[in-house]
């Protein structure tokens, strides 16, 4: 592994663990939904949006730390839960 690629990794795994520490005093909330399927293999984790938001939602986190709100009950979201849980 080049060095580029550990402080991509590390740079990647901050941003991921920063976006898992909300908290329900400060929650995460999604305003809108991403209507376009984003490829499986841009994307890392996700976690659901917390139950005081307005917009249910799942928030993906891609491989360049980007946070991509997806709505819960389109096929294309269900797919990719699926792949990322490895199933």
């Amino acid at each position: 592994m080049t060095f580029s690629s550990k402080a991509l990794l590390a740079v990647l795994l901050v941003a991921t663990a920063a976006f898992f520490a909300q908290t329900e005093a400060n929650p995460f909330c999604c305003i809108s939904y991403n209507v376009k399927p984003v490829p499986r293999n841009l994307l890392v984790s996700y976690q659901h949006t917390s139950s005081v938001c307005a917009l249910p939602a799942i928030a993906f986190v891609t491989k360049g730390g980007r946070i991509i709100c997806a709505d819960p009950r389109q096929a294309w979201t269900q797919d990719r839960l699926e792949y990322l849980r490895g199933n």
